[in-house]
């Protein structure tokens, strides 16, 4: 990576070469880290080779698929950002506009694609609309009704929005988008690169978790099932629970520690932390449980443990019960501690079930994130907008 002045912002650029037939795009990334957002964007990237990217982002991205270029301001400070003055929150806008206008004409993009949904993303729609460049809106998490959200809607226009699942594309309806404006995308998450290892029976089953440690995400539940799973079955289970921190919420994760110690499960519940290869960590575990107690908007780690051929267990609401199904996993009433124990029992009935189970999910993981078919889709968005 290029070495980069702390004070200004950061951009990168695929790592293919220049091509006069290929359609440039600016990616904006703003989010409060790294996280599933970044990640299925990078993965998208990877998967459009037809296409020259360069990505606008709030913070560091490591990849080696990638190198960085200097471009914009790296102040974003997530949920502190809300508590600025008006003066400093119209300041950062405005280096927000500048940054992408800057972007924009030195890179000569044919098209702004905005990675993080309506409301955030108002300072590039505006630079966008000062350039007469196309827009595409990536929606990936709900809306609350705001006046940002309504400026950004008028600064939308006719401009396509990508909507990540079923149920967040029903969402945007609600907020009285134009039904043709909306395309139901699912997002790109690559497959594991080597077979998932034959799982050696150990007698102790192990239930992992991973994501972002954030509240809504769940982790609380699945310590507390955790908890109830020892005293019925002392011995049976041991769980980890990987993800790494979100800037602001280091309480929370201190919170976790503490339920850990107070529950005396030290020695069966683990945080492992942040995971460079989410693969290698479900490579390793008998269950994968998504317990998120906000409807998700789509929950690629319920993907991601599907096409590693774990047996899944997940909230039934958002964009995850349009992954899985009794058939291909099990679903858990994401308000109850009892519903997560009793779904995990099940899938711990018998290895069978578990492989059956597994099986059907990967089946399932593939026919929906067909990489190729989802990557042309977001292609097809461009060239309505651009005519190339």
């Amino acid at each position: 990576m290029n070495d980069v002045d702390p004070d200004r912002p950061i951009t990168y650029r695929s790592g293919a070469l220049p091509n006069a037939a290929k359609i440039r795009v600016l990616f904006v990334e703003m989010a409060l880290g790294f996280g599933g957002s970044a990640k299925s964007l990078l993965e998208l990237v990877a998967a459009m080779t037809d296409v020259e990217a360069f990505v606008l982002s709030s913070f560091a991205i490591e990849a080696s698929s990638i190198r960085a270029i200097r471009v914009a301001p790296a102040e974003y400070s997530g949920p502190a950002s809300r508590a600025m003055g008006y003066l400093r929150d119209l300041q950062f806008q405005i280096m927000w506009i500048a940054a992408v206008i800057r972007a924009a004409r030195a890179h000569k993009v044919d098209i702004v694609h905005v990675n993080n949904g309506l409301s955030l993303n108002v300072a590039a729609m505006i630079a966008a609309r000062v350039l007469r460049i196309p827009l595409v809106v990536h929606q990936r998490g709900w809306e609350a009704p705001s006046k940002k959200l309504e400026l950004a809607k008028r600064l939308l226009g006719k401009a396509p929005v990508i909507a990540i699942s079923k149920a967040v594309r029903d969402h945007l309806l609600t907020l009285q988008l134009n039904a043709d404006r909306v395309r139901q995308i699912y997002d790109v998450v690559l497959a594991p690169t080597r077979p998932t290892q034959e799982r050696i029976p150990t007698g102790v089953l192990h239930v992992g978790m991973h994501g972002m440690l954030t509240e809504w995400k769940g982790h609380r539940l699945l310590i507390q099932a955790a908890a109830t799973l020892n005293q019925l079955s002392p011995g049976a289970f041991r769980f980890s629970i990987a993800g790494g921190t979100v800037p602001g919420q280091e309480s929370y994760v201190e919170s976790l520690i503490s339920a850990i110690r107070e529950l005396g499960l030290s020695g069966i519940v683990e945080l492992v932390g942040h995971t460079d290869n989410v693969y290698e960590f479900l490579n390793g575990i008998d269950i994968s449980v998504h317990a998120s107690i906000s409807p998700e908007p789509l929950g690629r780690v319920i993907v991601e443990a599907q096409l590693a051929g774990v047996c899944v267990v997940a909230a039934n609401a958002g964009g995850a019960a349009e992954l899985v199904s009794d058939s291909c996993g099990i679903l858990l009433d994401p308000t109850s501690v009892d519903s997560l124990v009793q779904a995990i029992q099940s899938a711990a009935s018998s290895s069978q079930h578990r492989g059956d189970v597994a099986a059907r999910g990967r089946d399932r993981a593939h026919d929906l994130f067909n990489t190729t078919r989802l990557a042309s889709a977001v292609r097809d968005v461009y060239q309505t907008q651009t005519g190339r």
